[in-house]
């Protein structure tokens, strides 16, 4: 995470490449130099990028987990585990958390607490382990299977 001149000019990215329109763009300025502000260590590779609202920064990582972080600090605030890899990136809307995962099950996390709403395998687990990962990642979850 690197440094702007405050957290309060970071906007939203809730999902892969930050809104439904997938442009990519994010409001605001960089101020140089960058600084480092924290890190987190996963355990294992993070494959996707994360999404940040409320405050937090959600990611998925080889290991299965899926964890918040505080966006001021990066202390762990949850984790889940899910039953494989995490190659999804996030997606957040109402205080939920959606995020695909290689068991083929795209599972809802409470925002706020990490705990499981529901999880479901009836649209990843009919796709290869390849696929699951674009369908259940926010803009397979935008897209394709909540609207």
């Amino acid at each position: 995470m690197f440094a702007q001149t405050s957290l309060a000019e970071v906007a939203s990215w809730p999902m892969f490449r930050g809104a439904q329109d997938l442009a990519g763009v994010a409001q605001g300025t960089l101020r140089e130099p960058l600084k480092l502000r924290w890190s987190f260590q996963t355990g294992g590779p993070v494959k996707s990028s994360a999404a940040i609202d409320d405050g937090k920064v959600f990611v998925g990582s080889d290991d299965g987990a899926v964890v918040a972080l505080d966006l001021a600090t990066g202390r762990r605030l949850w984790s889940f585990q899910t039953g494989e890899g995490v190659e999804a990136s996030p997606l957040t809307r109402n205080g939920t958390v959606y995020i695909g995962s290689g068991d083929g099950k795209l599972y809802a996390l409470d925002a706020a607490t990490g705990a499981l709403k529901w999880s479901g395998g009836a649209v990843c687990g009919t796709l290869r382990r390849q696929s699951c990962a674009w369908a259940c990642s926010g803009a397979g979850v935008l897209k394709n299977v909540l609207v």
